[in-house]
């Protein structure tokens, strides 16, 4: 800075900004950057590829790698005080401080390191479950740092789930005013994918990470679900469903699974090339950024009278639309697009809720059902395991599991697969409306 006077020119220093010294740095090797962080927590200098040769985008994850080590460490101050209000809590975290030599990272730096990691090998739709579970999970259980997971931790999270435990705030219709409500036990299924989840982000942490020295979740009980019977339409409720629907867009889409065994993102996905009147079968590949569930899920499904009688009435209608005669999937909505799966599901849902009608679990009869329904149909006629899992796109054990009662020698559904065999359908319900 100058100061002009009438005699002088006084030069004044201009004042020093000091800033704190980097704790990551940025180093070349070949093309290939690297990060090398000190980790105060440990003592010890760190390194990762930053699996780019751009540098630009280098310089971003070195600013955002040397945000959060600053952010560990002021955090681990900030909690050590706060824990003081919490006799239990500081106890842990000291216990975790003064016992354990691992770096005292927090769980949100995890999480966003194992999820910056999945999203190169798991797909979008994936990732967004996981993440909500995990969300939930620690919502739940109220930790800060990645030490403080302990088996326990999840064994009490999962018992209060399954019981019901947990509140939950909720806004009751025509109030604004929340009230607390117990959430709904969970099925064990859920829980299960929950534990699944866990055990691969405390895999991570282990390796490559080492943050952790054993995995937590090994030493929770394995949530086994209990085999649920499959439930199937009689054939007073495909007659009734069927009536219901017609007319409707998911009419097809739901005959496909009952007459075909198609799941139910493999009817949205299905197109018009896939399908071979005069062969008489149709085929289930994948789609880009769609897979099938299985390589078994890969196959060509015979085509059954009633399955072609109501995809030839399905193009026929398309036909007629000019928006959907230009799309090549064989059930879009009436601008042409392809039906999201979700969406398809809810529709049916409230569909059938309207008309009151429901399985014996007392929830509207879904897709799965009419899968079901079609693969006992295959096993009261005759069909040996094989051919089941090879229409059906699953193995011979999961066949096994789910129709080989059906396979005793009972004729009571024989034909059903082949239901109305071409004939007239039942007529709507609303038809004298």
């Amino acid at each position: 800075m100058v100061e002009a006077t009438q005699d002088k020119i006084h030069l004044q220093k201009a004042p020093i900004k000091r800033t704190r010294p980097k704790i990551a740095t940025l180093t070349r090797r070949g093309k290939i950057f690297y990060i090398s962080w000190y980790d105060p927590s440990s003592g010890k200098r760190r390194i990762e590829s930053a699996k780019t040769s751009n540098r630009k985008l280098a310089e971003a994850m070195c600013r955002k790698r040397d945000a959060a080590m600053v952010m560990n460490t002021t955090e681990l101050e900030s909690r050590i005080r706060e824990a003081v209000l919490d006799p239990m809590r500081a106890a842990r975290v000291m216990e975790a401080i003064s016992k354990d030599p691992l770096p005292q990272v927090t769980v949100e730096t995890g999480l966003s390191e194992y999820f910056s990691h999945a999203s190169t090998y798991k797909k979008d739709s994936t990732l967004r479950k996981d993440r909500n579970r995990v969300r939930y999970f620690f919502s739940k259980v109220n930790i800060t740092f990645i030490s403080e997971l302990t088996p326990d931790v999840v064994q009490d999270f999962f018992d209060k789930k399954i019981n019901g435990e947990y509140m939950r705030s909720i806004k009751k219709a025509g109030s604004s005013v929340e009230v607390m409500e117990r959430e709904p036990p969970v099925k064990v299924m859920t829980n299960l994918r929950t534990w699944e989840i866990l055990h691969a982000i405390c895999a991570y942490w282990i390796k490559p990470r080492k943050y952790l020295t054993s995995n937590p979740i090994e030493e929770v009980a394995y949530p086994k679900p209990t085999l649920e019977e499959v439930v199937i339409l009689e054939d007073k409720d495909i007659i009734t469903v069927l009536a219901t629907l017609h007319g409707d867009m998911l009419e097809a889409p739901y005959a496909s699974a009952l007459f075909g065994g198609f799941r139910e993102e493999e009817v949205t996905y299905l197109q018009w090339p896939d399908i071979d009147f005069d062969a008489q079968g149709v085929r289930v590949t994948g789609r880009l950024g769609w897979t099938p569930k299985t390589k078994g899920s890969v196959r060509t499904i015979e085509m059954s009278p009633a399955l072609k009688k109501y995809l030839l009435d399905q193009r026929k209608k398309t036909m007629r639309n000019p928006k959907q005669a230009k799309s090549p999937w064989v059930f879009s909505t009436p601008n042409g697009e392809k039906w999201k799966t979700d969406s398809m599901a809810q529709r049916l849902i409230r569909r059938l809720r309207r008309a009151g009608l429901q399985s014996p679990t007392g929830t509207p009869w879904n897709f799965l059902q009419a899968r079901h329904t079609f693969g006992s149909g295959m096993a009261r006629q005759g069909a040996s395991l094989l051919e089941i899992s090879k229409q059906m796109g699953n193995s011979e054990s999961v066949a096994e599991k789910h129709y080989v009662r059906f396979m005793k020698g009972s004729a009571r559904m024989k034909g059903l697969v082949n239901f109305f065999n071409g004939s007239k359908r039942p007529a709507s319900k609303r038809a004298h409306h």
